[in-house]
């Protein structure tokens, strides 16, 4: 079972690869990084996971989703002040924007 799940998520990572490269504006572009960050979260993958919420962010400073799901990834490594910072953060935008992510 564990094997057909990251199977999965890897062909879910390969799409929205192709989905990054054919997007022109930013808004999807940070959505798909976002979304590709959670296949590889799932797949254990949370320097990449990261990397790719990272991605998402400097593409849309007020993502929340994309500041909550980075600081998971930094607590699953142990980075608590990073999970931290982000957390905050995301609660910020989300108090800013009505509640909306």
């Amino acid at each position: 079972m564990g094997k057909i799940r990251k199977s999965n998520y890897n062909i879910e990572i390969e799409d929205l690869t192709q989905a990054i490269k054919l997007f022109r504006k930013n808004n999807d572009k940070a959505i798909a990084y976002n979304n590709r960050g959670n296949a590889k979260f799932w797949n254990s993958d949370y320097d990449g996971a990261i990397v790719d919420y990272t991605s998402s962010i400097e593409l849309k400073p007020d993502y929340a989703d994309a500041f909550y799901n980075r600081a998971n990834a930094n607590e699953r490594l142990g980075k608590t002040k990073k999970a931290a910072d982000d957390r905050k953060k995301a609660k910020e935008l989300e108090e800013t924007s009505g509640g909306k992510k």
